[in-house]
């Protein structure tokens, strides 16, 4: 978990009971995270504090998780991943779970970055079998073929609609 401190830091009663709280939660390097809320008369403030630090702390990492999902799609085998909250395994899972609603291009971008892991020696902490990393590289450079022919197909069509 990312947050490795959390306190609330004011309290302010209100006339009817309830009291605005301030919380601030630290994370792993030093980033802090403020939360104000208002708080029912009575409500457990340590367990409020306590299980917001959880929530944040995921949410930082599905954020991250997510970041890096965006960078492979876009950028493909040049993505540039953080793990600055959440590791190189769970952003492959995530990555992987998101397959199947990938579009074409998509599909590609994550393809290539997965074979550049593969190729890289990090075929084994992601499970690849050896097998596995050249059926991927198969697949890969047919599609990139493919794209090949589509840009070639685009141009033509272009430059057709230019002069014509």
């Amino acid at each position: 978990m990312p947050i490795v401190s959390s306190a609330i830091t004011q309290q302010s009663p209100q006339e009817d009971g309830r009291v605005w709280i301030t919380e601030q939660h630290t994370d792993h390097l030093g980033v802090t995270y403020d939360r104000t809320y208002l708080a029912d008369d009575g409500a457990d403030l340590d367990t409020a504090l306590a299980s917001y630090a959880v929530t944040l702390g995921a949410q930082i990492t599905e954020t991250e998780i997510a970041a890096n999902l965006a960078q492979v799609l876009a950028n493909g085998p040049a993505a540039v991943l953080t793990f600055n909250y959440s590791t190189q395994a769970q952003s492959i899972a995530a990555m992987a779970r998101q397959a199947a609603n990938l579009s074409r291009w998509e599909s590609v971008q994550l393809a290539q970055f997965l074979l550049m892991l593969a190729t890289n020696d990090l075929a084994a902490p992601v499970g690849m079998s050896a097998d596995e990393v050249t059926a991927l590289g198969v697949a890969v450079a047919g599609v990139n073929a493919g794209l090949d022919e589509l840009k070639a197909a685009i141009g033509q069509i272009a430059a057709a609609l230019v002069a014509g």
